[in-house]
This record gives C-alpha cells, sequence and structure tokens, in this order.
C-alpha cells in the first residue's frame, strides 16, 4: 500500500510542484524505498533529504525548512509535523 501512496505523491510532485518547491524531506524506513524515491527526485533537480526514523525527522524538521514533506504514515514511532 505504500507503494502506492508514494506514487500518487510523485505524480503530484511532477504535475503540480515543480517550480515551486525544491527542497523535500523524506521520512521512510525502508532504505531501499527511500533511496528509489530521493533518486526520482534528484531526476528532477529537487534539494532532497532523507531520514529513516522519527527521532531524526523531528530533530531534522526543527533545523531546516523543506517546500514538502514526504512522510511514511506506517513510520514506527511518532512524527510531530507541527
Amino acid at each position: 500500500m505504500a507503494y502506492g501512496i508514494y506514487f500518487i505523491l510523485l505524480n503530484f510532485a511532477r504535475s503540480k510542484i515543480i517550480g515551486q518547491v525544491r527542497r523535500i524531506l523524506i521520512i521512510e524506513d525502508d532504505p531501499e524505498l527511500n533511496r528509489n524515491i530521493k533518486k526520482a527526485l534528484l531526476s528532477e533537480n529537487m534539494d532532497v533529504e532523507t531520514v529513516y526514523d522519527d527521532l531524526l525527522a523531528e530533530k531534522t524538521l526543527d533545523e531546516s525548512q523543506f517546500g514538502c514533506v514526504l512522510l511514511n504514515i506506517n513510520l514506527p514511532g511518532k512524527v510531530v509535523l507541527i
């Protein structure tokens, strides 16, 4: 199911966000999926940062600003985006 979610988000990014958002944070605990999403976004000349767990995600969000966050909604732990 997660693959379908990311497929939709990547298609949305391609059609609506390109040109407006350049800095994207990927929060995904599956290393292969994380790499594949990053590779796809880098091919669109996006500035991409990746994290693999909730603690690093919160730290990264506190320290940096992103135009878009791709979040695995089934990520173990708790990620607060507010």
